[in-house]
């Protein structure tokens, strides 16, 4: 099965980019050349859309990353505004953090995200070399990560992911290789070099759980 072409009407995109899916099998797609958010059934039927060009509540420049929580409220991080946006089920604006920097709550080029069994929310901060954490309200809780080739090091952090265990899986785009850290951010483990043969990565730009 598959659905979509290339435009800006219903149903149709122009960069989709994140995808998630809710408890009864909603998919939800970002669409980066369109400035919007598209809602699907678990049959490729589009069911609704929100989202404009802009700096406002709702509006976007570049969302990117998409997560659902466990109230199937929904985020999305906007690469160009600098900022994550909180939605609910229906796409109604609830809320938004973030501005331009490296300070805490701060972001330069936030692509991918993913949220915990506690609703918690992991956020690629490409730009700044790192992974920020923050809870459901926005306020931030910690980060993981500097810029460097190292274990623990990051460069260009493009998605995270989250296990049942509160293990965190970073895919860096510039260093070509999968990252794993604990719950508490202490380094574990990494695989993949730069190439194209098996483990090998030219870029690693999504990853996901099961």
């Amino acid at each position: 099965m598959k659905w979509g072409t290339k435009g800006k009407a219903v149903g149709q995109f122009g960069v989709p980019h994140g995808i998630d899916v809710d408890k009864e099998g909603n998919i939800y797609i970002v669409d980066m050349a369109n400035f919007n958010v598209q809602k699907f059934d678990s049959e490729g039927n589009f069911l609704f859309k929100w989202g404009s060009m802009g700096t406002g509540d709702g509006q976007f420049k570049a969302p990117e990353g998409v997560a659902l929580d466990s109230f199937d409220n929904i985020y999305v991080t906007d690469t160009n505004n600098n900022n994550v946006q909180k939605f609910d089920s229906e796409g109604n604006f609830l809320s938004k953090w973030g501005t331009t920097g490296g300070d805490e709550g701060q972001f330069k080029k936030p692509a991918g995200l993913d949220i915990d069994k506690n609703d918690n929310i992991y956020v690629a901060d490409a730009g700044n070399s790192r992974i920020q954490k923050f809870d459901s309200k926005g306020e931030f809780l910690s980060a993981l990560g500097s810029k460097g080739p190292g274990p623990g090091q990051l460069a260009s952090p493009h998605d995270v992911a989250v296990d049942s265990e509160g293990n965190v899986y970073v895919a860096e785009q510039l260093n070509f290789r999968i990252q794993k850290f604990d719950s508490k951010g202490e380094f574990l483990s990494m695989w993949g070099s730069k190439g194209s043969s098996n483990d090998q990565f030219l870029d690693p730009h999504s990853i996901v759980v099961s």
